[in-house]
Order: structure tokens, then sequence, then C-alpha cells
């Protein structure tokens, strides 16, 4: 039987009654951040704001300071505020997709057929 944190919510570890943000790389590097609450109803709602930047930073689309920024700031707010936050984050990443060239897609026959 493998090892058990105590902690059923995704990307988190419970130690000492805190709960931190808690994930491994491939390479088997690890990133553990503090999101300094001992209540399983915020952390729930803190990482489910968290689960997109966190599929970012695992992908490498932002880095290690910038999430880290992101729970700190979170660790301060309110429920209420967080949302706040988060729909901020969402219209400057919105802003930016929005900035990028598209490339006209022009379809041919055999993309017709697939």
């Amino acid at each position: 039987m493998g090892y058990t944190n105590g902690c059923n919510i995704p990307h988190t570890l419970r130690r000492n009654d805190i709960y931190y943000v808690y994930f491994r790389f491939p390479d088997s590097q690890f990133f553990r951040c503090s999101l300094g609450t001992d209540s399983p109803r915020r952390c729930r709602f803190i990482i489910s704001r968290l689960s997109p930047y966190i599929s970012l930073f695992r992908l490498g689309r932002i880095r290690r300071e910038q999430l880290l920024k992101f729970i700190k700031t979170m660790k301060k707010l309110t429920m209420q505020d967080i949302d706040l936050f988060v729909a901020g984050l969402n219209a400057e990443i919105l802003q930016y997709v929005e900035s990028i060239p598209a490339e006209a897609l022009t379809l041919t026959p055999n993309m017709l057929q697939s």
C-alpha cells in the first residue's frame, strides 16, 4: 500500500493540519507551497480556482514565480475576493489570446473527408 497524506483534495497535501499545494513533476521534482489554511472547505475552493494555473505551470506556460504569486495573493483574500482576482487573471489571459494574430484556416477536400 502506498503513502497517503490523509487528504483527498487534488494537488494538495495536509501536514500539521495545514494544507499545501503539492504535486510532482515527471523528472521527480516537487512543487509545494502552503495555502495557509486548516479548513478543507477553503482549501477545496482555492484549489478549484488554481487548477487551470497548475496545469499551465506543469505545461511550462507560466513560471514558478507567477504561480507562487497567485497562491500567495489568494491566501490573503476572502472567497469572494478570490473570485474577483481570478476573473481579473482570466480577463488578462483573454486579452492576450485575442491579441495573437490568427491564421486563416483553409479547408481542403482531404480535411473534410476525415
